[in-house]
């Protein structure tokens, strides 16, 4: 418990601001961009862990629901390195592995400066848009 007249602080493992909504016919694609600092724990299974409901929505676009996600990929970047988009421990927390040219996966504490510095990393998730 924190102590009195101190708020607790969050640590953040990475920031995602949303970037752009495509509204499909069946799914709307949500874009994000993502910055990576390498300053955290990694998740059970290993890899970043990514909350697009927590996303910074600077103009003000509209977002999906909770429940909604139901699919991520990478669109650009990271940085030379591949990427991998898994289902997390339910569908606002998805994991995410970074791996090397030699298909070695990289971990937070090995992120190069070429992804930490990487400021075209985007990411989508796909929410459907029928029940």
């Amino acid at each position: 418990m924190p102590e009195a007249g101190r708020r607790k602080q969050t640590l953040m493992a990475n920031t995602m601001v949303l970037q752009d909504v495509q509204v499909g016919e069946r799914v709307t694609v949500y874009i994000f961009q993502v910055s990576l600092t390498g300053s955290y724990v990694q998740a059970g299974s290993g890899g970043e862990v990514l909350a697009p409901n927590s996303a910074t929505n600077p103009n003000r676009l509209p977002k999906a629901a909770a429940t909604e996600y139901v699919r991520g990929y990478p669109l650009q970047g990271p940085a030379g390195n591949g990427c991998q988009i898994l289902p997390g421990t339910d569908s606002t927390h998805w994991i995410m592995k970074l791996w090397s040219a030699a298909n070695t996966e990289v971990l937070a504490a090995a992120y190069n400066a070429a992804i930490t510095a990487d400021t075209n990393f985007l990411v989508a998730f796909e929410a459907r848009n029928y029940k």
